[in-house]
C-alpha cells in the first residue's frame, strides 16, 4: 500500500497518531537529480558524437614458404606465377614437374600442394571473387577449375598470355597480348566481347 505520510499504532487498546515526518532528503532533490541526470545524458551523447572514428584494424602480415621438389621450378616469372584467393585461405602455383608445366593449389594451413589435374601448360592463373574456382591460360584458351578439382573447363579463345582478372560481377577481363586492348568473357564461358581499344598511332599499348 503507499504511504501517505501518516503512522497509526496501536497501543494499550488506544490509538497513536505519530505526526507526518519531513520531506526524505531524496524527496527534496528530486528536482535537482533528474536535472542532473538529463544534463549527463546531454553531455555523454555529445562526448560520443564527438569521439574519433577508431582506425581500422590490420591483420598482421604473413610469410610463407613454398618448398619445391627437387627438380621442379616455377614457371616463368615473365607473367605472375603465384595467386592468393582472395580470402587468403589458398594459394596456387604454376610449377614445372616432370617436364609439364601444370598449377597446384595450397590451403594457407597445410604445407602439402596437390596437383591440379587438366592443367597441363597452364600460366598466370586467378581466383574467382568467391575462391571457389581458379582461372588460367593454356595452350591459346582461357580456361578455369574448381578448387575442388574435377574437369577444367574451356571459356574462349584467347591468343597469348596477356594477364586477367576476374570480376565481382562474375565476367572476366583479358588481355590477348600485351599490344591489344582488353577483352571480357562472361565466367561460365562464351564469345569474348571487346571492352577497350588500342590506338596504336598514339603509342599506346
Amino acid at each position: 500500500a503507499a504511504y501517505d505520510g501518516t503512522l497509526s499504532l496501536m497501543i494499550g487498546g488506544g490509538q497513536t497518531t505519530l505526526p507526518k515526518p519531513a520531506a526524505q532528503g531524496w524527496q527534496r532533490m528530486t528536482p535537482w537529480a533528474a536535472a542532473f541526470l538529463v544534463g549527463a545524458i546531454i553531455a555523454s551523447l555529445a562526448v560520443w558524437k564527438l569521439k574519433p572514428t577508431p582506425l581500422a584494424t590490420t591483420q598482421s602480415p604473413a610469410h610463407v614458404t613454398i618448398n619445391l621438389p627437387p627438380g621442379d621450378k616455377l614457371a616463368a616469372a615473365d607473367y605472375p606465377p603465384i595467386a592468393f584467393s582472395p580470402s587468403g585461405n589458398h594459394l596456387v602455383y604454376a610449377a614445372i614437374h616432370s617436364g609439364i608445366q601444370q598449377l597446384f593449389l595450397r590451403a594457407m594451413d597445410s604445407r602439402e600442394a596437390k596437383q591440379l589435374p587438366g592443367t597441363e601448360g597452364a600460366s598466370s592463373p586467378f581466383f574467382s571473387p568467391d575462391g571457389e574456382w581458379i582461372g588460367f591460360f593454356a595452350a591459346g584458351k582461357l580456361k578455369k577449375v574448381s578448387i575442388a578439382g574435377g574437369t577444367a573447363q574451356t571459356l574462349c579463345d584467347s591468343g597469348s598470355n596477356g594477364g586477367a582478372s576476374w570480376g565481382t560481377d562474375d565476367t572476366i577481363v583479358f588481355t590477348p597480348s600485351t599490344t591489344s586492348g582488353l577483352w571480357r568473357v562472361p565466367a561460365a564461358g562464351g564469345t569474348p566481347q571487346v571492352l577497350t581499344t588500342v590506338d596504336h598511332s598514339k603509342g599506346e599499348s
